[in-house]
């Protein structure tokens, strides 16, 4: 088992490789309540400001107290591709067509966020990183849900907080561990 320290380390390391694989100005930081009446709320980071200690034991407890966290990067030029089911085989299409995935996310058992560059040659607008969302995510079967203006994505190092991820206790059921692979 392990303590609070390592917990807490795991986690900074998980948020360190995003942000090393996803540069950017500030991280959009979205902490989402599953409590009734509890309202979201959206924090934009620098890097410097995610990865401090005080800011991880918040957002661990945020998470610990049953708030799902979710992030992006402040610009535009990186696209979310959600697969809700087949995430491997559906990440590999996109790798086998030469898809320039910066970072890919495992979130659950069979869920996989990839995120794209699609503008390393200039930035792009929210509305046509939005587009190229949509276009990616049709293509390889992606969650058209998720193909918002500056969708975030569930932020790796932290629990899937949905209900059916937890057990009679109401504690998370043991997940597999969010693995970050820079692609």
């Amino acid at each position: 088992m392990l303590d609070l320290a390592e917990k807490q380390r795991l986690t900074h390391d998980a948020l360190r490789d995003f942000t090393h694989a996803l540069p950017s100005r500030a991280y959009d930081v979205r902490i989402i309540p599953r409590k009734r009446g509890s309202r979201p709320a959206t924090r934009n980071w620098t890097r410097a400001v995610l990865l401090a200690p005080d800011t991880i034991k918040f957002l661990r407890a945020a998470n610990a107290d049953g708030s799902d966290i979710f992030i992006r990067p402040g610009f535009a030029n990186y696209v979310l591709v959600d697969f809700d089911a087949d995430g491997d085989a559906r990440l590999k299409a996109m790798l086998d067509d030469g898809v320039p995935v910066a970072l890919a996310v495992r979130t659950s058992p069979g869920h996989v966020q990839a995120w794209i560059d699609i503008g390393p040659m200039r930035e792009v607008t929210a509305d046509e990183g939005a587009e190229a969302a949509r276009i990616l995510a049709r293509r390889y079967g992606g969650d058209m849900g998720a193909t918002g203006r500056m969708q975030v994505g569930r932020a790796p190092g932290f629990f899937n907080r949905k209900p059916k991820y937890r057990d009679e206790n109401n504690h998370c059921k043991r997940q597999p561990k969010p693995v970050l692979r820079n692609v």
